[in-house]
Formats: C-alpha cells, structure tokens, sequence
C-alpha cells in the first residue's frame, strides 16, 4: 500500500465461499500507468488446509518486465508475465502480511473502502523484498524444490510420555488427558478396558466413554470436529458399541452445525458379553482412520473392525476424555482401564505396544507366581486368562510388524 496515503496498491489474497462451497487464491493490483489485474486460481476445497502454497512476484523496472508465479506446494499453478515497470501506482510502498486487513483507502475499485479481511488461520513464511541482479530465465521449479524442502513437510514430535496411568473409573470418574506436541497427520489410541458391573436407573442408556478433540475452547471442540469418539449402549436385549468421527467437505470451523454435518456414525452390534476384557485399537493414518475392537473370552476372540476414508485437520493439539463424560449419576458403568496409549505420531507404535503389552504379562506371571505359593487357585486362574490374552494380542501384534517390515 501506499506510504503517506495507505492507499490499497497490491494484495493476495485467499477467498472462501460457503455457499458455493469453493476457495480461490486472487492477486489484484493497479500498475504505474493505473491499469488494474486481476488474477486467480481455483483451489480443491480438499487441498487447501495443511498445503503450502508459494507466491513469488519479481519484477525488472527497466525491461518493463513483471513476472509473478503461484506454487501449490511443488506443483506450479500460474505464471504470468506482464510488461510493466511495477504492479504499483504508487512509489512510497509499504508491505504487510497476515491478516485481520481493513482497507481504508483503495486504488483498486474491486475492493471497497472498509473491505474487511479475516486473520490468516496459518503459517506464513516471509522471503525479505531484495534488490539483486538476476538471469531473465528464473528456475522457478528449482527455487520452490529448494525452499520447500525446508519446511514443506510435517515433522512429528512424539510425545514423551505415551501411556496413561492405569484407573479404575466409578460413577462420576473420568479422566482429561492433553497431548504436549501437535499431530501432523496421524495419531493412535489404544488400551485395554474391562467393565465390572453396570448400574441402571433408567433401565437402557448410553454411556459414552471416549471423546477425542482438539485442545481448544471454540469452535474446534465441537463434536462435529471430534476425531474418535466412542459409546456403551447398555440395554437389557441388543447390547452395543457406538463410534463416530469426522469428515470436513468445506475447511470452515464456523459453519452452522446444528445438522452434525460432518459427524460419521458407526456401530458394532457386540454378540458376545461385555463384561470381558477388550482391546480397543483407533489409528489415523493420512486419510484412513481404522477401528479395530476385540474382546477376549478364555481361547476366544471377538473381533469387530472398521475403516472409514476422512478428510480431518491437521497439527492438532489433542484432547483425550475418558469416564462418565455425560456426568450421568443415576446410569453408568464400573470400568478398569489398563495401558492405554496415545501416540500423537505413527512411528514405531508396534514395538512401543509389544513393549508393554510383554511388561504386563511379566507383572501378571509374577503374580501368578506368588499366588501360586499363596495357593489362591480361584484369582490365579482369573489371570492366567488374562495372560492368555496379552499373549494372543502381542503374538497378533508382532506378526504385522513383522509382515510389515517383509513388504518394505
């Protein structure tokens, strides 16, 4: 913009609309003998949040050459050259990046005085203007391999400590535990649960258990934008397990989500009791979220899965609930949780898992051990079946691990 008039001279631009459902990126401005440009592209709504776009505008005053590109992360999108001193009417010009813009005074007719521009909801790296000699042939596909290389992709830093304590949740218990680092494109919750006993007031209810959100107190903790969240349906025929998660179509957490426009439900109809130890496995990976339940029951497994293809956010700061989220004080259920996992990156979770699903079968058999000098015959055979199953689930484990590290 201008200097002394803060008169509107260039501006990039991003422009989403909600009801046509659609993102364009628009470069608009008024060159030295006021002739105004207008340039855009049209985004897929699906490659907008979480990518990278370049924007690169060199201009060459005495060839009366001005050239610009626009990158989508390594892909070029647009290249325009112009022949023009400067995309600016003015001389005196100021830059300014980020957001929360209001036009006060424009050169460009499109954009009214009192334009208002939204804050950008991003990271923006910043390449200093600079005055140099350059080749008039630019490699512009070399200077973005280059600069995207830098910082074009996602570095996942695990957390420190990925195991929650173990609990025994009754009544009103429950449990918030806060990832310290961001994801990037995947996470994995995993643990094992047992439920004791089941009181009911009202007869069948819902217990909903697991809520998995985003760490903030806006928009983003609405249920619409949970990543995994998980419920007991309790009834004294037909008992279930109900899950949900989301899929964004439009990347807008203000839209109206009164009709739950995003939320994917599913559930399982479990067959076989529910008062036995089970296995819950959730992992995002890219676009994939997979959910595998087991329960185990003496030599046998129950096993329910699902996989559903989602679009979700990404570099989340998570927020894991478990208990009695509805606060129902009247209908719940009495729950031991044991060595449940949250891992905000992918890597390496097979033999995080191994590790400590051996640990507890260590524990377990010195129990057993000294049970057994103890001559409590009734407890010891209680965990020898629970032995049974870490063992079954470790030797599941170990085998994709290694059948993994066969296809790679």
């Amino acid at each position: 913009m201008g200097k002394s008039s803060q008169s509107l001279n260039l501006i990039y631009y991003d422009c989403l609309d909600k009801i046509t459902q659609s993102i364009k990126k628009i470069l608009e401005f008024i060159n030295e003998d006021e002739e105004v440009f207008k340039f855009e592209i049209s985004i897929d709504v699906l490659q907008y949040e979480n990518i990278w776009y370049f924007l690169q505008i060199i201009e060459w005053p005495a060839l009366f050459k001005f050239e610009f590109v626009i990158f989508q992360e390594i892909t070029m999108k647009m290249h325009e050259i112009k022949q023009m001193q400067r995309p600016f009417r003015d001389t005196s010009i100021v830059l300014r990046f980020g957001g929360g813009f209001i036009v006060t005074n424009s050169n460009i007719p499109n954009l009214q005085t009192n334009t208002k521009f939204s804050y950008f909801p991003g990271f923006i790296m910043i390449q200093r203007l600079s005055m140099q000699t350059l080749q008039l042939d630019i490699d512009f596909d070399s200077i973005v391999q280059n600069t995207f290389g830098d910082y074009g992709s996602c570095e996942c830093e695990m957390n420190d400590e990925v195991k929650l304590p173990d609990v025994s949740l009754d009544w009103l218990d429950k449990q918030i535990y806060i990832s310290k680092n961001t994801n990037c494109e995947s996470f994995i919750l995993s643990g094992w649960l047992k439920i004791n006993d089941i009181i009911s007031s009202t007869g069948d209810f819902t217990y909903k258990f697991i809520m998995l959100s985003a760490n903030f107190e806006n928009q983003f903790s609405n249920q619409n934008l949970s990543p995994f969240q998980m419920s007991y349906q309790i009834s004294s025929g037909v008992k279930k397990l109900l899950f949900s998660t989301y899929s964004q179509t439009f990347p807008d957490v203000t839209i109206d989500f009164v009709d739950d426009a995003f939320i994917i439900k599913k559930e399982f109809i479990i067959t076989n009791s529910i008062l036995i130890w089970h296995n819950i496995y959730v992992n995002l990976q890219d676009d994939l979220l997979t959910v595998v339940i087991k329960f185990y029951e003496g030599n046998a497994i129950y096993e329910y899965n699902d996989q559903s293809n989602v679009h979700q956010f990404h570099c989340i700061q998570s927020k894991l609930q478990y208990g009695n989220l509805l606060q129902s004080a009247g209908s719940y259920v009495i729950v031991d949780v044991k060595n449940l996992v949250f891992m905000n990156c992918n890597e390496s979770f097979q033999q995080q898992t191994v590790t400590l699903v051996v640990k507890t079968v260590m524990d377990l058999l010195c129990t057993i051990v000294y049970l057994v000098h103890s001559n409590h015959k009734e407890y010891i055979y209680k965990n020898i079946r629970f032995v049974s199953a870490h063992i079954i689930q470790s030797m599941n484990i170990l085998a994709k691990f290694m059948l993994i590290q066969n296809y790679n």
